[in-house]
């Protein structure tokens, strides 16, 4: 090598031509290795970008959050008025009431369809 033979690292991109890149790609059907070869771009850094343009579009779940709790004692006889033995009043005014009889195998369903909605 001479003196006046400079290597040449890769250049930075800007985020805009990362972005552009990135679409380009996704529309390309190309291999990773490939694009970034074509493009003078290390896989990586296709990677990650994609990676956040993902995540970008996930929607966040909702927050869990504590929530007021009236607790309402049976009436003096020890029945509870409403017949159920444990009754849920959504703000909404749904209701899901449990009476004392209950199948758990049901409700344990009827939670699990709940939480995933």
């Amino acid at each position: 090598m001479s003196e006046n033979h400079e290597v040449q690292g890769r250049r930075r991109r800007s985020r805009e031509e990362i972005k552009r890149l990135v679409i380009e790609y996704e529309g390309s059907g190309a291999r990773v290795s490939d694009f970034c070869r074509k493009h003078d771009l290390k896989p990586s850094v296709l990677q990650r970008h994609l990676k956040m343009r993902r995540l970008s579009k996930v929607k966040p779940r909702e927050a869990k959050r504590l929530v007021p709790v009236a607790l309402v004692e049976a009436n003096g006889n020890g029945k509870i008025s409403s017949g159920y033995a444990l009754e849920v009043v959504l703000s909404s005014g749904r209701r899901i009431g449990v009476r004392p009889d209950f199948d758990s195998g049901t409700l344990e369903r009827l939670l699990q369809v709940l939480e995933g909605a």
